[in-house]
C-alpha cells in the first residue's frame, strides 16, 4: 500500500472516531450541566432516584465509550489500532511530507509544530514516539477498562477493581482525546481544540417550566410489567 493510500484510509478512520469523541464530551457536558442545576436547586438537591438513574445512565454509557475508543480487537476501529498501524510505517511520516502539504505562508509554524509532535529535532516520526502515546493512552484508561470489564460489560464473580469516580471517567475522556488530538494533527494536519460540541437549541428551556402540574400524576406509559405478562 503507498504512503498516500494509508493516509487516506486513517484519515477515514480518524474521522468515526473524532465524532465518537465529541458524542461522549457531548454525553458529558449535557450530564454535568443537569448536575449543577440540581446542585443548586435546594429543593432538588438530595440523593433520589432520578440522581441515582442520571449516574449510573452517565457512567455505564462513559466507560462503555472509553472501551470502544481503546478497543484493542483487531477487527474494530479505535484509537489503539491507529496507534497501531501508525507504529510500523512511523518513518513514512516525515518532516518535509508534513510541512510541504501545508500553505507556503505557515510553513515556519509547521516546522516548529512537527518538532512538538514528534518529542525533537527529528526529520521523522520515530516508533518510540508513537510507543510512548500507546503507553500513555493505555496507563491514562486501565482503570476505566478494568472497571468496565468488571462492572458494566460483564459481571465478575468477584471483582477485583475498586469503583471509579466521575472525574476518573472525565480524565479519562480528555487523555482519549489528547491522543485524538495528536493523531489527527500528525495524519490530517488538521488541529483540533475541543471536543465538547457547542449546542444550538435552547435545550435549558426543559428545566425552565414544570414538568409535572402540582399532584398530577405520570401520564399513561407502558409498563416493562405489560411486556412481562
Amino acid at each position: 500500500m503507498t504512503f498516500s493510500d494509508f493516509v487516506k484510509g486513517l484519515d477515514a478512520d480518524l474521522e468515526r472516531l473524532g465524532d465518537a469523541v465529541v458524542h461522549l464530551a457531548h454525553v458529558d457536558d449535557v450530564f454535568c450541566q443537569v448536575m449543577a442545576i440540581i446542585g443548586g436547586n435546594p429543593e432538588l438537591n438530595q440523593s433520589d432516584v432520578f440522581q441515582e438513574w442520571l449516574g449510573m445512565a452517565y457512567a455505564d454509557s462513559m466507560v462503555i465509550g472509553v472501551r470502544r475508543l481503546v478497543d484493542t480487537n483487531k477487527q474494530t476501529v479505535s484509537l489503539t489500532r491507529i496507534l497501531e498501524r501508525v507504529k510500523p510505517r512511523a518513518a513514512d511520516f516525515k518532516r518535509a511530507w508534513f510541512v510541504g502539504r501545508l500553505d507556503p505562508t505557515i510553513r515556519d509554524k509547521a516546522d516548529r509544530l512537527f518538532t512538538k509532535l514528534v518529542g525533537g529535532a527529528f526529520s521523522e516520526l520515530r516508533r518510540a514516539t508513537v510507543q510512548a502515546k500507546q503507553d500513555e493512552l493505555k496507563a491514562a484508561v486501565s482503570s476505566i477498562l478494568d472497571y468496565a470489564n468488571q462492572y458494566v460489560a460483564h459481571t465478575t464473580a468477584q471483582p477485583t477493581v475498586k469503583r471509579i469516580t466521575y472525574t476518573d471517567v472525565r480524565l479519562a475522556v480528555v487523555s482519549v482525546f489528547r491522543t485524538l488530538q495528536w493523531l489527527r494533527c500528525i495524519i490530517q494536519s488538521a488541529v483540533m481544540t475541543s471536543p465538547v460540541p457547542k449546542i444550538s437549541t435552547n435545550w435549558l428551556k426543559y428545566f425552565r417550566v414544570p414538568w409535572l402540574a402540582p399532584n398530577q400524576p405520570v401520564p399513561s406509559y407502558k409498563h416493562l410489567n405489560d411486556l412481562l405478562k
